[in-house]
């Protein structure tokens, strides 16, 4: 869930930027989980967490740390 809404905060920019990671799947997976929770099926969240949730890690810490150089450049 907050990896989701944590999307909502990410702009435009940074997400052409990074787009091998599936921004609107990362969100519309969270509205499924806050709004549609008797839908949910636990093999999927396992899924997700086991297989999609590491290959996208390290796209994200290097999204994390090009920001901070960015800001820092300021």
């Amino acid at each position: 869930m907050i990896i989701g809404e944590a999307t909502n905060h990410i702009s435009a920019d940074i997400k052409d930027k990074y787009n091998t990671v599936d921004w609107l799947g990362i969100k519309g997976f969270r509205n499924i989980i806050v709004h549609e929770y008797f839908k949910v099926n636990k093999a999927v969240v396992w899924k997700l967490i086991h297989d999609n949730l590491p290959d996208s890690k390290p796209i994200i810490v290097q999204a994390l740390k090009d920001l901070e150089a960015a800001s820092q450049q300021f």
